[in-house]
């Protein structure tokens, strides 16, 4: 609040309201400065979050660089957030454009008011190229981060006899594509690995069960989660079998299942 100095204070209050006023006004001129400047690239945050409103993700990915954000990932983030992308509560209260090692680049947080109710925060990394900026990051300890599906891989048996006359089956494979949330620089996952076992006729062996739960805070987000499971097969059991992989991910409500036919040797 400005007040108009008293009498008394004479010279030096007018100084200091002066003073005061000046680095307002100066205050405000950088504001204003820095809006202006990051006009061009605050549209494009505007239409990108517009298309996402619209549900359409051609639209969403016009001023994304396709090389570092993905049709499939800007996807998977509206889908796994519509929450906060049907919302029209958007402000962008923090901008700012810097040079770094050559290279032009403009930061814009995007401040949403979900249909929950709730506020999410949302970082976008623009880069200039020539004369083009492209939306090249969105970042954000708010949404559910994922990449398009789940899939297991790698997968690689080995077993053994046991001395009951049994057999110890192990199955190991690799999962990737699970979602992330953000937490902070790192990564948060939760995954859930079962398995199950029949035999040729479809008969159980092993019902299905929980093997693993992966709950990691991690530095990349597009890290595998490695299953590794062992099943012991009980004497009398011969020829083919099959193990089912089953794979549950918490944060993107997504999973996968994969079924690896074994021939037990006797």
């Amino acid at each position: 609040m400005l007040q108009s100095p008293n009498q008394g204070r004479g010279a030096i209050g007018k100084m200091l309201l002066f003073g005061c006023g000046g680095l307002i006004v100066l205050a405000v001129g950088i504001i204003v400065l820095v809006f202006v400047l990051t006009g061009p690239q605050a549209k494009m945050v505007e239409a990108h979050l517009a298309a996402m409103r619209s549900k359409d993700v051609d639209a969403a990915c016009k001023d994304v660089d396709a090389q570092q954000v993905t049709k499939e990932q800007v996807k998977a983030l509206l889908d796994l957030n519509p929450q906060v992308f049907a919302s029209t509560d958007v402000s962008m209260p923090s901008r700012r454009v810097v040079t770094e090692n050559g290279q032009e680049k403009a930061e814009i947080v995007a401040k949403i008011k979900g249909t929950d109710g709730k506020e999410y925060s949302i970082q976008y990394v623009l880069l200039k190229s020539g004369d083009a900026w492209k939306i090249a990051g969105i970042r954000s300890d708010d949404l559910v981060l994922a990449p398009a599906a789940v899939t297991i891989g790698g997968v690689k048996v080995s077993q053994k006899n046991n001395e009951d006359g049994g057999t110890a089956l192990n199955v190991k494979f690799e999962v990737t594509g699970c979602g992330s949330r953000a937490n902070g620089a790192k990564f948060d996952y939760d995954v859930v690995l079962k398995g199950k076992l029949v035999d040729a006729s479809g008969a159980v062996i092993v019902d299905e069960q929980e093997v693993a739960h992966f709950q990691k805070t991690v530095d990349s987000n597009a890290a595998a989660v490695t299953g590794d499971y062992n099943f012991t097969i009980p004497p009398g059991v011969s020829g083919e079998v099959k193990a089912t992989i089953i794979v549950e991910d918490t944060i993107s409500g997504k999973g996968a299942s994969q079924v690896v036919p074994v021939k037990l040797e006797k």
